[in-house]
């Protein structure tokens, strides 16, 4: 789900969301699975990000928080321990826009571990975006985790200085398919006050 405009201007200066970490089930291959919030990537070629990742390799399930500053790789934070079933808070905040200084925050709210760090990025700030992936391993598209049933929650953003939910702005959903153009997920409608969604795990690749 992204917020974005026709006429694409500098106004993005916040973004939040919220989720319950899923347990994802082993198959016969190794599978991975992003959930993330971030500003940038349409529009232009940048994008700040932070969530999590739930990845199945050789049979073992493993978890982890991140962030990204394309177009460098992502980053493991250290600092929390993710579990399944830990309920998972992540935003990015634009501190000082004469500096291009951003904020990154993860909180982990059962466990109560939680990451925040200044960044210097020049994001584009074109758009807020909330994210249910297969991301690329190894410069790849990998093959999606069955991750069952997520729900993105508390999904806010600033724009243009007017905080609201996402149903509050313009939005577009962008539906995860394969090469043949069969839908992985499923994604429900917005909820009636517009700030959550839910994504469904249908197939892999």
């Amino acid at each position: 789900m992204a917020i974005d405009f026709n006429n694409p201007q500098p106004v993005i200066t916040a973004v939040t969301g919220s989720w319950v970490v899923p347990r994802v089930e082993s198959g016969n291959v190794d599978t991975f699975s992003a959930i993330w919030v971030g500003i940038g990537g349409t529009f232009g070629n940048t994008l700040i990000q932070t969530g999590t990742e739930q990845d199945c390799v050789n049979g073992v399930a493993y978890y982890s928080a991140w962030f990204e500053l394309l177009p460098s790789d992502s980053v493991t934070i250290p600092t929390i321990d993710v579990s399944p079933g830990d309920e998972i808070n992540s935003s990015i905040t634009l501190m000082d826009p004469n500096a291009d200084l951003w904020s990154v925050s993860v909180s982990d709210l059962t466990s109560g571990q939680s990451y925040s760090q200044n960044f210097v990025y020049a994001a584009k700030r074109l758009s807020a975006e909330w994210v249910v992936e297969r991301p690329d391993i190894n410069n790849a598209l990998s093959a999606l985790a069955n991750f069952g049933f997520v729900t993105m929650s508390n999904c806010r953003t600033v724009v243009e200085g007017c905080p609201g939910n996402i149903g509050e702005f313009t939005n577009v959903q962008d539906l995860m398919v394969n090469r043949q153009r069969t839908p992985l997920v499923e994604i429900s409608n917005l909820s009636i006050d517009g700030s959550s969604f839910s994504v469904k795990y249908l197939q892999s690749q």
